[in-house]
């Protein structure tokens, strides 16, 4: 479980012209990541590869 304090602190990302919740850079950085996985499959499997994994188990 996340320590609501640190959650809610406000990250200064003025170069872009706000300042938004550790959560929610979290979030954005997941989807972000999310996204470039999804066009890099499409790209692969366009190219004949099929067997791709989904998820890759570390440690």
């Amino acid at each position: 479980m996340i320590d609501e304090e640190p959650a809610m602190l406000q990250i200064d990302v003025s170069d872009f012209g706000i300042h938004i919740p550790t959560t929610q850079l979290l979030q954005m950085a997941m989807d972000h990541e999310i996204h470039h996985k999804g066009q890099l499959f499409a790209y692969v499997r366009a190219m004949g590869h099929t067997d791709l994994p989904l998820f890759v188990k570390r440690g």
